[in-house]
């Protein structure tokens, strides 16, 4: 056999060499994301978690993802919603985005596959406590919903069962917009074991069960008062007292008075009659549930009988209802063939109509079928007044059925709807799926844009302006439940015997006055 000679051995070697150096080359030339020393030290002390928990992770987030891109009110790119959900995830775990994912993440995302993406982030992170189970889930889906609007919202698993009617609870509404750890009572719901425990609306709540709620918003705490087993034990404290009391409110199912009056009758029904002489009536709306309008339609016609001369439609803190509702109750005021309001929903949007044009606005007319028109009528609205209350004030006010006094509303025209995203039978989120207008297409929601503006909300009409403040608003809440709460027997003198120590009442008052003298 022939041995190489030395030339040939070297040529070989310079060959080989040459192609390793090539190969290296290819190596470093495919692009590594960078990783910084704390990343790679960090990655290597977390333990993996499965291949099937990443993907666990990675459907739901994708599901929600598919369901908010079709059904929220304004088209929104599931590129957006998925670089929310991973900066969402990256920060509940306390680990920035590694470097291929900063900059510009939506548009990085933009035509990738969401649910490899989502499946990838997750497992590159591994089995942390902030993120483990549905804590990853949470954090990703709270971070989309952050970018919709302020009414949609993630339902904690232990929260969803709670959207069930036929659960028992405290009957408690508490004020929405304070901060974490300032829980105080917004209502009592009346017909609610609350009531009997001696609950009081501008009460403070410090312990729920023992537990201090310093580090709860007041939706957490609403959850904690209505899942605390068969009862739950509230540290509080009254307004103007210095010593907290505890109280013991049995959780119960029950059914809600909403349409109110001005006091107690001697069999604890209501008396509706503000200016019995005058024929001057007071009708006081909670909230917009099923039953509202069938027990509103009776109080009405008893009051027509009785010779009903001016009606006071309170919807002062009233926080609206179901929009079916909402529009048997304005209709009931109006008479036929008057527009009540207008509707978007982005189901209706999705297919335009031959020529390119989207499908006009669902619209709901009066009936005028058994209205009630033949008496003047004054609506009282707050910063409270909300979303269906709006609806029916909104309406009566456009078609010239109604002044209204007060303060200007809420600006919630939005309509949301529970959204079951794994199939469990149970709400994962709240959505926005719709809006409504006024009959002249006129907005009604507030925005960051138009906040500074006149358009939104219902404005008081000329005249019937009465500007209060939260504290002055809080302190009538308090002074209205104490005179319902009284009994018809005492003779107690009250500050709500007098009208005029509330304001927008009594301007309400004072307007039907001058209207029955005319």
């Amino acid at each position: 056999m022939n041995q190489p000679t030395g030339t040939s051995v070297q040529v070989r070697i310079a060959l080989l060499a040459g192609a390793m150096l090539w190969l290296t080359g290819l190596v470093w030339a495919v692009p590594v994301p960078p990783r910084s020393a704390a990343e790679s030290k960090d990655d290597a002390s977390v333990p993996s978690i499965t291949e099937f928990e990443a993907r666990q992770y990675a459907d739901r987030v994708t599901g929600a993802i598919q369901r908010i891109a079709r059904e929220y009110v304004t088209p929104v790119e599931p590129s957006r919603l998925a670089a929310a959900a991973l900066r969402g995830l990256h920060r509940a775990a306390g680990v920035p985005l590694p470097n291929h994912l900063q900059g510009d993440l939506e548009k990085y995302l933009a035509g990738r596959n969401l649910n490899s993406e989502l499946r990838s982030a997750r497992r590159a992170l591994g089995r942390r406590q902030a993120i483990q189970g549905e804590k990853g889930v949470q954090a990703s889906i709270e971070a989309m919903l952050q970018t919709l609007d302020p009414f949609c919202a993630y339902l904690h698993p232990d929260e969803r069962r709670l959207t069930s009617p036929t659960v028992a609870s405290a009957g408690i509404r508490l004020e929405e917009d304070e901060p974490i750890g300032s829980i105080f009572v917004r209502s009592v719901l009346y017909g609610g074991p609350a009531v009997a425990a001696g609950v009081v609306p501008g009460d403070q709540i410090l312990e729920i069960n023992g537990r201090s709620v310093a580090d709860l918003d007041p939706r957490r705490a609403m959850y904690h008062i209505n899942n605390g087993g068969g009862t739950v034990t509230l540290t509080l404290r009254h307004r103007g007292e210095k010593e907290p009391v505890e109280v013991r409110v049995p959780l119960a199912q029950f059914s809600e008075e909403t349409v109110l009056g001005v006091r107690r009758k001697r069999n604890r029904t209501w008396d509706y009659w503000l200016d019995r002489s005058k024929r001057i009536a007071l009708i006081r709306l909670t909230y917009l549930e099923r039953s509202t309008p069938v027990v509103l339609e009776r109080v009405l016609s008893d009051l027509s009988e009785d010779g009903l001369r001016g009606l006071i439609l309170d919807l002062r803190e009233c926080p609206g209802g179901y929009v079916s509702n909402s529009e048997e109750i304005a209709d009931m005021f109006l008479p036929g063939d008057k527009v009540i309001a207008r509707y978007y929903y982005r189901r209706d949007q999705v297919l335009p109509r031959r020529g390119g044009l989207p499908p006009p606005p669902k619209q709901r007319i009066s009936t005028g079928e058994g209205s009630f028109t033949d008496f003047p009528l004054v609506v009282l609205v707050d910063p409270g007044t909300s979303g269906g209350g709006e609806l029916v004030a909104a309406a009566l006010q456009d078609h010239g059925r109604a002044r209204i006094a007060g303060q200007r509303s809420r600006g919630k025209a939005s309509i949301q709807q529970s959204i079951d995203i794994d199939g469990d039978g149970l709400p994962d989120i709240r959505l926005t799926i719709g809006k409504f207008v006024r009959k002249d297409g006129k907005n009604l929601q507030r925005t960051a844009a138009n906040q500074g503006t006149k358009d939104w909300g219902i404005l008081p009409d000329a005249g019937l302006e009465v500007r209060t403040s939260v504290q002055m608003r809080r302190l009538i809440r308090e002074w209205r439940f104490r005179m319902d709460q009284r009994s018809p027997h005492s003779r107690q003198a009250l500050p709500l015997d007098d009208p005029r120590k509330d304001p927008v009442l009594y301007a309400g008052l004072q307007y039907l006055y001058e209207k029955n003298s005319d």
